[in-house]
């Protein structure tokens, strides 16, 4: 669900829920969005509008993140993230298996 995955990023990325649906810029926050919209997009049967509402976004802001995040996973561009500095692949990796458990 669009919850659990809010959860996991979060406990990931080091933010908050609240920050993760603020209208904030700020590099780890919109890093931490992007991640929950693009996994949103993959394991639920939600729409991009659906998606967007959840956040406090657009559908068309979550388009654009699910293509910059997929080009991320591509090119395993590294993500700098409050405890360490990772791939783009294995963080979407370890986030995915967390939910698993989870």
């Amino acid at each position: 669900s669009m919850s659990s995955i809010e959860k996991v990023v979060c406990e990931f990325c080091g933010v908050k829920p609240v920050e993760l649906k603020s209208g904030s810029r700020h590099k780890r926050i919109c890093t931490a969005r992007m991640l929950a919209m693009y996994l949103a997009r993959k394991y639920t049967p939600n729409a991009y509008s659906e998606i967007g509402d959840y956040f406090g976004r657009s559908h068309s802001t979550v388009i654009a993140a699910h293509k910059k995040v997929s080009s991320w996973v591509v090119d395993n561009q590294p993500l700098d993230l409050p405890h360490a500095r990772y791939p783009a692949r294995d963080a979407v990796v370890q986030i995915e298996s967390s939910l698993r458990i989870g």
